[in-house]
């Protein structure tokens, strides 16, 4: 793919672009309350270079307010290389904006990566980060010894395995922040077809070192950035430029730049919960060639004998990988609802079957109106949606309507389409859990549950039938990764938005002076996996909540009660007599404003002039029965 092909699936760029993202900005300047998803679109068109200037003047005139625009969140991230980043530094300002990110890219001192991850005086720069970018070319790491001599090469490879293994957790010790690893580019150490089996070549050692870093992300020591893939979707010839790296010792080419950061700013979205969790698909023309209602099922192409039928088949297949990764699928077409579902039930090339949808809505209202219903019937928000539509008209209606809804361009050729999702980014993620792989069944079941419960006209009834089943263990091993994922992520439901990572949950799992509670929740639809994160704080008399985060998916069913009900329960078995939360708003958590005076806390006084505080009285708290049983696993 050239680079221009990799910024196809944006949308074209407005030819009134400069004067909307003015009004945008103005609006939001004046109204911090004001919804920012206009922008959030204006930054995802097909921005040129003088584009992105503006853009990024516009970000920098925002980010004087304490809080970003509603809908976007904060990202601040230090970049790590032996070779200048700072260009990298505004096309991922510029990039984030897509995304729903302000993201702040500061760079470390030039070349002095061992230093600042090795030396206990070097400090890095001032004031917390989200992320750390480790990226290094291949000089970093030079070739040594005489080439064809195993022994020598295999001692030199430890040696640098260990280096590196070093300097990532250097980072991460002294930036408190997750570090991402950038696999190495080859292509331009890439003497002869033989240099992978040549000992001593800087290819192979460029290889077993990316191998390195994917064992360590395998470890979760690291996650990786696949820089090498990037590079080799590019091309080296684009993507390297020796005359800028002999002027400006640059990493990649200015060209290449905001591919690179665009895919970073990915990258940042999934681990803050930005990324897709929805695929949501037109039929006709899209799935399969023709109109179904036209031509009738034998009549639509779709499968062997064609290219076209062919290149639907293959784009069907990429559906079927993403569900595979715990993606939903859904439909979202204009049709009879019965004439639609025949091809799935009935054409015996189709891949994709009923299913394998988790929501299946075919009407002939607008496609913004049936998004909507979507991110209803699973219990998400429509920015969790990437909605796939060969039709221009129906693409613009929905970016109008929907703006935090992601939209990519298909493309006039069906065989491009498989490619371009794939380029947009939307469904990057982080390393899969079981949890990852089982969330498109877990979607699917919570349909079907909304539609048990508009069935039922009993709430309570509906709460008995779903046969709930809640588990409270401390946290794990097993657990680290997906509470850790949960932490970083969620924003509606989180109290304080405190961020922990990893290396952070893990110490919090051994503190013997805190609660640490991983909660779990199945029904006879499903099973919903780790739901809830609680960390308390224990003190002689009061016990303070220091995180509480819970998935929407859950809301409405009583977890937060029944979860509160056992903690006042722990609390005043170990002799504590109060209970204090606290509540920190932000510009996405205001679902969560009133959920301590709900369970009986009474407001108390503050001295962090960006949070309230309440308490609860353990000796008269009590709390609502809940209709689900709860599990307490041993040392919870």
């Amino acid at each position: 793919m050239t680079i221009k092909a990799l910024q196809a699936w944006r949308e074209p760029l407005a030819g009134d672009w400069r004067e909307r993202l003015a009004e945008v900005v103005t609006t939001l300047a004046a109204d911090r309350e004001a919804d920012a998803g206009p922008l959030r679109r204006l930054a995802a068109m097909r921005l040129g270079d003088g584009e992105r200037m503006w853009l990024r003047r516009a970000l920098k005139g925002l980010r004087t307010h304490a809080e970003p625009p509603r809908g976007f969140r904060a990202f601040r991230l230090l970049l790590v290389s032996n070779r200048t980043l700072s260009f990298l530094a505004g096309d991922l300002e510029a990039a984030g904006a897509a995304r729903g990110l302000m993201i702040e890219a500061v760079e470390a001192d030039y070349d002095a990566v061992a230093a600042l991850a090795l030396d206990a005086a070097k400090l890095p720069p001032h004031g917390a980060f989200d992320a750390v970018l480790l990226l290094v070319d291949a000089e970093f790491f030079p070739a040594s010894g005489d080439l064809a001599d195993v022994e020598a090469e295999r001692a030199s490879l430890a040696g640098e395995r260990e280096r590196l293994e070093a300097i990532i957790a250097g980072l991460a010790r002294k930036c408190r922040a997750p570090v991402l690893t950038a696999t190495i580019p080859v292509a331009e150490n890439h003497w002869t077809s033989a240099d992978l089996a040549i000992a001593g070549t800087t290819a192979r050692r460029l290889q077993f070192l990316n191998a390195a870093i994917v064992e360590l992300a395998q470890e979760r020591r690291t996650v990786v950035f696949d820089l090498a893939c990037l590079a080799a979707r590019i091309g080296g010839f684009a993507f390297f430029d020796p005359a800028r790296f002999h002027l400006a010792k640059t990493p990649f080419s200015f060209g290449a730049s905001p591919v690179v950061a665009d895919a970073l700013a990915s990258l940042f979205a999934a681990m803050t919960g930005r990324a897709g969790r929805v695929l949501a698909l037109d039929l006709d023309n899209t799935l399969w060639g023709g109109v179904v209602a036209d031509d009738g099922v034998s009549g639509i192409t779709l499968g062997q004998g064609s290219p076209e039928g062919e290149a639907f088949l293959d784009f069907q297949r990429r559906a079927a990988e993403l569900r595979r990764r715990g993606v939903a699928l859904a439909v979202c077409s204009k049709n009879l609802e019965e004439i639609a579902r025949e091809p799935f039930r009935s054409h015996p090339d189709m891949l994709l079957r009923e299913s394998d949808i988790a929501a299946f809505v075919a009407n002939f209202d607008d496609k913004a109106t049936n998004l909507a219903r979507i991110a209803r019937a699973l219990d998400l928000d429509v920015s969790s949606i990437v909605f796939f539509d060969d039709n221009p008209a129906e693409r613009e209606r929905v970016r109008s309507s929907l703006p935090w809804a992601m939209v990519p361009e298909p493309g006039d050729d069906p065989a491009e389409f498989g490619r371009t999702l794939l380029a947009s980014g939307y469904f990057e993620h982080l390393q899969i859990t079981a949890e990852d792989t089982n969330r498109a069944a877990a979607y699917h079941a919570r349909a079907e549950a909304r539609t048990l419960r508009d069935s039922v006209s009993d709430y309570g009834e509906y709460l008995t039938s779903l046969g709930m089943e809640m588990v409270i263990a401390p946290f794990d091993a097993i657990g680290r990764a997906r509470i850790a994922q949960l932490v970083q992520k969620s924003n509606q439901f989180n109290l304080t938005t405190k961020r922990y990572g990893e290396p952070d949950i893990e110490a919090i799992e051994h503190d013997a002076a805190r609660i640490a509670w991983q909660i779990r929740l199945k029904d006879r639809f499903a099973d919903h996996g780790l739901i809830c994160v609680v960390i308390a704080d224990k003190g002689a008399k009061q016990w303070r909540i220091d995180s509480w985060i819970m998935s929407c998916r859950v809301l409405e069913r009583g977890v937060e009660i029944a979860t509160m009900a056992e903690l006042v329960a722990r609390a005043r078995h170990e002799g504590a007599t109060a209970l204090i939360g606290e509540y920190r708003p932000t510009a996405r958590n205001a679902l969560v404003r009133d959920f301590y005076p709900k369970l009986g806390f009474a407001p108390a006084p503050s001295d962090d002039p960006d949070g309230f505080v309440y308490v609860l009285d353990l000796a008269n708290a009590s709390f609502p029965q809940t209709m689900m049983s709860v599990v307490t696993a041993p040392k919870a």
